[in-house]
């Protein structure tokens, strides 16, 4: 279970947290600096980002796990294409 945006999908760690629910892409944009996505916790908690993974849709192999950290509630966090170590294609 995730969302999916522009090829990629945010995968939940399996915690059997709800909080997790909480976060989504907001934005993805590929130009002149490269691929990046933005997460947003649109929650009313922090969320717990260590075990989260971006995987490509159709290349389940592109996969970048979220170090540990955590998402205010109503923050953003950039992953570059850089961090994530693969651009989805167009195609995912």
């Amino acid at each position: 279970m995730g969302t999916e945006i522009a090829g990629a999908r945010l995968l939940a760690p399996y915690f059997g947290d709800s909080t997790t629910a909480a976060l989504a892409f907001n934005e993805t944009a590929a130009g002149v600096a490269g691929f990046f996505v933005e997460i947003v916790n649109h929650g009313t908690t922090p969320v717990q980002l260590g075990g989260h993974v971006i995987v490509g849709s159709e290349a389940p192999n592109h996969r970048y796990v979220l170090p540990a950290g955590t998402l205010a509630p109503g923050a953003f966090l950039t992953v570059t294409e850089a961090q994530l170590g693969f651009t989805p294609i167009d195609t995912e």
